[in-house]
């Protein structure tokens, strides 16, 4: 059984994350979730109270790639695959979270503590912990076991995890946290775990994920617009596809391009601090493109027409013209190819063989680029066209195409399951 949780599947921005009391009223049922209540209680021994169990999806950004870290606009949906968390409170106060993907057992004592290496997934937990100890008072600890859905790379999967404990550590302590703080918190953990400059994209849309619904983000303004798909909207399918080319992050040049779209905007005129593109408008871009240096142009043309993209895009799914919101998704990914340096010789591979694909309205990469998974637009009868370009890309990159695998996903948000 799976159901909302009140205030954040629905994307009210005003409601709580989680709430003083117990039980399915309050976002978290309070059933013991026998799969993974076995595993918790395997790491950890019985437990006197019941675990919880809370299902976290991860984003998909069709448009918007790399703008959020300039505070432009941006858009994506939650998934009905995610992150699942089964958890219960602890006997004193540390956070003890365990992994199917990672041996170690994280364990972070709830106070101010110093960072773990950014090679440990436990710095993902030390990150929310320390985030939420700034505003926020926490007197219980918690034990919990998280499992993922799919692979990660280009999908929020780091935001999922970090989401899942936020809403976790929020239901054991009895914490009201409002969505857009939320992910603001969640934004603020990743970086300190990472090193990573994130934008706003992946947290706000895993806590404002709605079936059939695509979120758009004013990352400035901090505001969000719920998009429902048209009712006479054609039928479609959505697939992630694993290129099999590994991504971290972290080892990308995606710090490279946040300074250097920075760096494009202090030239241009940007007052902030630090500068970004959201400070120049489209008429002095194009005024002061001449006095850029070429990588720069590159960089800033990406964020001002990635800009245009997601206010055409939301238009075109609002009154249900997907073949015109797949060629904004082909062109997104020319200019993250061309613009932005973001691809790999495997992806942009994989990407020319989709192109050729009957029934793929469009596609582009899942997330910041430089390897992971690439997300597909297609009608529903394209599966079969999709697995033969699959296997054209594994014949002319058998190295990375060895371990390509094709998803199919629907459009989602944050659930209970018990």
């Amino acid at each position: 059984m799976s159901t909302p949780i009140p205030g954040v599947a629905d994307g009210r921005a005003a409601a709580p994350l989680a709430v003083a009391g117990s039980g399915s009223d309050h976002g978290v049922v309070s059933e013991p979730a026998a799969s993974h209540g076995r595993t918790l209680e395997a790491v950890f021994g019985e437990g006197r109270r019941p675990c919880r169990t809370l299902r976290v999806p991860y984003r998909i950004s069709p448009l918007g790639a790399h703008t959020d870290h300039q505070d432009g606009v941006t858009c994506g949906f939650a998934t009905d695959r995610g992150i699942t968390i089964s958890f219960r409170p602890g006997s004193d106060r540390v956070a003890r979270v365990v992994s199917d993907d990672h041996q170690e057992v994280a364990e972070v004592p709830l106070s101010t503590s110093a960072a773990p290496s950014q090679e440990s997934w436990t710095a993902y937990v030390w990150g929310v912990v320390q985030a939420l100890m700034e505003d926020y008072h926490l007197d219980q600890g918690m034990e919990a076991h998280v499992v993922g859905g799919l692979p990660s790379g280009g999908i929020g999967s780091s935001a999922a995890v970090q989401v899942a404990v936020l809403l976790a550590l929020a239901e054991i302590n009895q914490l009201r946290i409002d969505p857009m703080e939320g992910a603001k918190l969640v934004q603020r953990a990743e970086q300190r775990a990472t090193g990573v400059a994130v934008g706003l994209l992946d947290p706000v849309t895993i806590l404002h994920g709605k079936d059939d619904t695509l979120i758009w983000i004013d990352c400035r303004a901090e505001q969000v617009r719920l998009h429902r798909a048209a009712r006479r909207a054609p039928s479609c399918d959505w697939y992630l596809i694993d290129s099999g080319v590994p991504r971290r992050l972290q080892e990308t040049p995606y710090n490279q391009r946040v300074a250097e779209c920075g760096e494009a905007g202090r030239r241009l005129g940007a007052t902030s601090v630090p500068p970004v593109l959201r400070d120049v408008t489209p008429e002095t871009y194009r005024r002061g493109r001449k006095d850029l240096a070429p990588a720069l142009v590159r960089r800033a043309e990406h964020y001002f027409s990635e800009v245009k993209r997601v206010k055409l895009g939301t238009q075109a799914f609002s009154r249900g013209d997907l073949v015109g919101f797949g060629r904004l998704m082909w062109a997104s990914a020319e200019s993250l190819t061309n613009n932005l340096d973001c691809g790999t010789p495997e992806v942009r591979t994989l990407l020319d063989e989709l192109r050729g694909a009957s029934g793929v309205l469009g596609a582009s990469y899942a997330g910041a680029g430089w390897g992971g998974l690439v997300q597909v637009l297609a009608q529903p009868d394209a599966r079969s066209a999709i697995e033969s370009a699959i296997a054209r890309y594994a014949g002319l990159c058998p190295g990375a195409g060895a371990g390509a695998a094709i998803y199919e996903v629907a459009m989602g948000g944050v659930s209970l399951e018990g």
